[in-house]
């Protein structure tokens, strides 16, 4: 029985060769694959045609032939989309690919320095809208900042007045941000006043933002004793508690313990001493805290650890079992104080209760001559100036 159901379906496929063939060659004729003025029946080349146990024709397998003239056809279409969406992009007003074209004649002058580099600024403004185009893009906001970089004053204050009632939207720009902070390290603020009063509206947002914090930094590093930054701040720390347990935030508040006025850094250090434990524990706040520590004087490290002696010894080595605690109490344990040796005997009471000997992050707070040698501290406390320790 399945030799005579083979020897059927052998007859039924040749009586419908002719007509597989005849239909074959129909759809190649018409296929848009093949190329016009091409001899289709060369090479046997046929688009494959599914047949049906009942002898009519399936619908196409969607796929092209493989011949040489298919692929050069589709490298064709290709190639001439490309052309058309380079033209459009070169023919628009103000398009990406006009733009860094601009940018990149613009920085080629600005490269070759004196009157050249002035020359190529002073037609640089004459278009309209151009700094505020390029300082939004990729490669136009590097060339601005050279522009702020080799310009005259003169020149420089034109080029940042290209900002003007756009320093909220170039806060949110991943590039336009650092064009503002260029801005704010070349100019003073009586030339780029438009900065801080644009700011202001929604300054304690911006202290929370990923660029909008380093905006801050700059100010507090460059424009801090201007009466209007300095009040600006002013604003912006008295939430400084929740600002150093922010994961943008602290950066400003670390900031602003290294470059702020004397009673920002106070305001700074009551705050953290509201809820020692809680911030001294978190993976934010902890580094305020670091700073806070080194950057301050002998009596405010005194409260430190004062402040925290009146904690139970389990709660003391419980901060010690966390990465971000053990940090803190490093820096206390580095101190030169009597206190430190009862910080490390509140450690060890503590520690059967809370199984500090297995904690990977503070073993050695346990032994003291394993501790690295005391760091020195800055004379006075943190009403007085102390020396940078680092940017955010």
């Amino acid at each position: 029985q399945q030799q005579q159901q083979q020897q059927l379906l052998q007859q039924q496929q040749q009586q419908q060769q002719p007509q597989r063939q005849q239909f074959e060659q129909q759809i190649w004729n018409s296929s848009p694959w093949v190329s016009e003025g091409s001899d289709n029946s060369t090479n046997g080349q046929m688009m494959h045609i599914g047949w049906s146990s009942s002898g009519h024709a399936d619908s196409p397998v969607q796929s092209a032939p493989q011949g040489q003239q298919v692929q050069q056809s589709r490298t064709q279409h290709g190639a001439q989309r490309y052309e058309r969406k380079r033209d459009h992009g070169r023919r628009r007003p103000g398009g990406a690919t006009g733009d860094a074209r601009l940018a990149s004649e613009f920085s080629m002058q600005l490269g070759a320095g004196g009157r050249a580099a002035t020359a190529a600024v002073e037609a640089f403004l004459g278009d309209n809208g151009a700094v505020r185009r390029l300082s939004f893009e990729p490669t136009g906001c590097r060339v601005v900042q050279q522009a702020l970089e080799v310009a005259g004053r003169g020149l420089q204050t034109r080029i940042a007045a290209g900002l003007k009632d756009s320093v909220a939207e170039a806060m949110r720009s991943p590039h336009a941000n650092y064009v503002l902070q260029k801005i704010i390290k070349v100019l003073t603020p009586a030339e780029a006043a438009f900065v801080v009063e644009e700011i202001k509206e929604d300054c304690l947002e911006w202290a929370r933002h990923e660029y909008g914090c380093r905006i801050y930094c700059r100010l507090f590093e460059h424009w801090i004793q201007d009466k209007n930054t300095a009040a600006l701040m002013d604003l912006v720390l008295a939430d400084a508690e929740g600002l150093m347990r922010h994961t943008f935030g602290h950066h400003v508040v670390e900031c602003a313990l290294d470059h702020g006025l004397p009673h920002q850094k106070q305001q700074i250090f009551a705050a953290l001493r509201k809820n020692f434990l809680r911030n001294a524990g978190n993976r934010n706040a902890a580094y305020v805290v670091e700073k806070a520590i080194v950057n301050c004087g002998p009596s405010d490290q005194q409260t430190i650890l004062a402040d925290l002696l009146n904690h139970t010894p389990g709660d003391v080595a419980t901060l010690a079992r966390s990465q971000c605690g053990s940090m803190v109490l490093r820096a206390l344990l580095r101190l030169h104080s009597p206190l430190v040796q009862q910080l490390q005997e509140h450690l060890r009471l503590g520690a059967p209760h809370v199984q500090l000997n297995g904690s990977r992050h503070c073993r050695r707070l346990l032994d003291g001559p394993a501790l690295p040698s005391p760091a020195k501290v800055s004379e006075g406390d943190l009403g007085q100036e102390a020396g940078a320790t680092g940017g955010a």
